[in-house]
C-alpha cells in the first residue's frame, strides 16, 4: 500500500492518529474480507523515531511490532514500513504534446514520478495461510482518522 506521495521527501509520512486497514479475499464474494490486517503508526520502541504495530496477520500470533524503515519478520510473515521510490510511470511531456499536436509523442525516458516517494507499508505472508482459494486473491485498503474526518 502507498501513501503520502508523491513527494521528492524523504520523511515517511507517519500518522498516529490514522488506522490503516488491509483487506483480503480469496473466497466469493470478492468484497467479503476473509483477512483484516490493521496497522498504526506510534513511537519506535526504543524511544527514537516511528514504530509500527500490525494486528491480526493471518498466521501471527500477536503483533507484528518494530521500527519503520526496517523489515521485521515474525511467525514466517515480512512486515517492511517507510519511503520507497513512487512506481508509478509517466511522461507528463509527452501527454500534453500529444494533447497540443494531436500525435502520440510519448517517450520511455521521461517520467514525471521519477525522483518522487511514496510512505509504503509492504507484507509478505505466504500464500497458504490466505485460505480460501489463494489463486484468487483481491485487496483494498482503508483509513480512518482517530478525532473526526478531515
Amino acid at each position: 500500500m502507498t501513501f503520502a506521495g508523491p513527494t521528492p521527501s524523504t520523511a515517511g509520512a507517519y500518522d498516529r492518529d490514522v488506522l490503516y486497514t488491509l483487506n483480503i479475499s480469496t473466497s466469493p464474494p470478492a468484497t467479503s474480507s476473509d483477512a483484516t490486517i490493521r496497522w498504526r503508526f506510534g513511537p519506535a520502541t526504543n524511544g527514537t523515531g516511528s514504530g509500527i504495530s500490525v494486528e491480526n496477520v493471518p498466521g501471527v500470533n500477536g503483533a507484528i511490532v518494530g521500527p519503520v524503515e526496517s523489515i521485521l519478520s515474525k511467525d514466517g510473515v515480512r512486515v517492511y514500513a517507510g519511503v520507497r521510490d513512487d512506481p508509478f510511470f509517466f511522461d507528463l511531456i509527452g501527454f500534453r504534446e500529444t494533447v497540443a499536436m494531436g500525435t502520440i509523442r510519448f517517450q520511455n525516458t521521461r517520467n514525471f514520478f521519477r525522483g518522487q516517494n511514496d510512505t509504503v507499508v509492504v507484507f509478505e505472508i505466504p500464500k497458504s495461510r490466505l485460505g480460501g482459494n489463494a489463486n484468487s486473491v483481491d485487496v483494498w485498503a482503508t483509513t480512518a482518522r482517530f478525532g473526526g474526518q478531515l
